[in-house]
């Protein structure tokens, strides 16, 4: 498949450390497809509330980001976006995602996105694409195979 074929979409949280872990991720992606990843700055899903230590941090810096700017980070709404989304779509999610659980996004994401299919990673939390890039990967590449076969 050429990369003009295929248009990928990354929705991720500037001010969300936890985003940038995808790097390795998006690196095989934009190596194999270099025209077709389009990076698309938005907020973490609405509702979503961090619980882990970690998060916590996260959750502190985005409470004082929006103090200092009158912008919510981390709480954006985008559930408008998500529903103009009409290309097919693979949301990938881990079972221990405390950030954005995966019966958040069966309830929350899935139905504002015509025909999208959920993959959930065994055993991966919030940082999917640093703890399990390989099963990523292979998730996307199977995807875009697919989608290549019907068309």
């Amino acid at each position: 498949m050429n990369d003009h074929a295929m248009k990928l979409d990354y929705f991720f949280d500037p001010f969300c450390g936890w985003c940038y872990a995808s790097a390795p991720a998006l690196k095989a992606v934009a190596e194999r497809f270099p025209a077709a990843l389009t990076m698309r700055p938005s907020g973490l899903f609405a509702g979503a509330r961090p619980i882990a230590s970690i998060a916590d941090h996260s959750w502190r810096n985005a409470k004082r980001i929006a103090e200092l700017t009158g912008q919510q980070t981390s709480l954006e709404d985008i559930t408008s976006a998500v529903g103009q989304i009409n290309v097919p779509t693979l949301v990938i999610s881990g079972d221990k995602d405390k950030v954005d659980p995966v019966e958040t996004l069966k309830r929350e994401l899935l139905p504002r996105i015509s025909g999208a299919v959920l993959q959930v990673l065994p055993d991966v939390g919030h940082l999917s694409p640093l703890e399990a890039p390989k099963e990523i990967a292979h998730h996307l590449d199977s995807f875009a195979k697919e989608l290549q076969s019907k068309h």
